[in-house]
């Protein structure tokens, strides 16, 4: 048996896994962020080598989460639960 290898993480990464835990689409990510889809997709696929922190805020508005919880190795990249 061998051990599953770890993905890298990448902000890309985090993005759409927390976007996918909401099951929320990119096209209401991208108009809750006031961002195109084209952008907010190019943000998930790591188009952009350092996304600006002005983005990354926008994204964290979007998402329900700050900048850090976007960042690699900083935070699992689940939301919080709340109590319907």
């Amino acid at each position: 048996m061998t051990p599953k290898t770890k993905r890298k993480q990448s902000i890309g990464r985090l993005v759409r896994t927390r976007r996918l835990a909401l099951r929320v689409t990119q096209a209401t990510a991208a108009e809750r962020a006031g961002m195109t889809s084209q952008q907010w997709s190019d943000v998930e696929c790591d188009r952009y080598v350092a996304p600006s922190l002005t983005t990354l805020a926008r994204v964290g508005l979007a998402l329900g989460c700050g900048v850090e919880d976007l960042l690699p190795n900083n935070r699992p990249a689940q939301p919080e639960r709340r109590a319907p």
